[in-house]
């Protein structure tokens, strides 16, 4: 988007949703180390069906809440549980951790410009570039429709008093 006209930034929505964002990021890799553990390696995704096949197999119970507590690993079974019920466009996992996109959330609450805005705001900046090489006092022969046929004496009348 190095071509959009950026208008606003909301940076006030930015900085509570990159604070929601970090406690959910923060959770899911404390679930990732958890289930790690819980997995003795064997599982490195927060992937509750296969922490419960996991469980299942290692103690040979068909009901995982019981496997977990036969394991001692209720507690930890809830905080991967309740992790793997996490959504978000803006997390994902790189390297074995749990990053946020803080580019694709900084473009989330930035407005730019339309295409139809950005050619009006260019027209308007060439004409603003061009009006800028001409004497301000010229400015009087201007109307809203172009130039003012009755009033190109001010153009005269600025000239000779040079």
């Amino acid at each position: 988007m190095n071509n959009k006209i950026q208008i606003d930034f909301h940076q006030i929505s930015f900085d509570k949703h990159l604070a929601e964002e970090t406690l959910k990021a923060d959770k899911l890799n404390k679930a990732l180390e958890l289930i790690k553990l819980a997995s003795e390696g064997s599982i490195s995704t927060i992937d509750i069906d296969a922490l419960n096949s996991f469980l299942n197999t290692c103690t040979g119970f068909r009901n995982v809440g019981m496997s977990a507590a036969a394991m001692g690993l209720d507690v930890e079974y809830q905080t991967i549980a309740d992790a793997s019920k996490i959504t978000s466009d803006f997390i994902s996992l790189k390297e074995g951790k749990y990053i946020i996109d803080e580019d694709s959330l900084r473009e989330f609450y930035t407005d730019y410009l339309t295409d139809a805005e950005t050619e009006v705001y260019n027209t308007l900046i060439k004409a603003c570039k061009i009006l800028n090489n001409v004497d301000s006092r010229y400015y009087q022969c201007i109307n809203e429709n172009g130039i003012d046929k009755q009033r190109l004496r001010a153009i005269t009348n600025v000239f000779f008093t040079r």
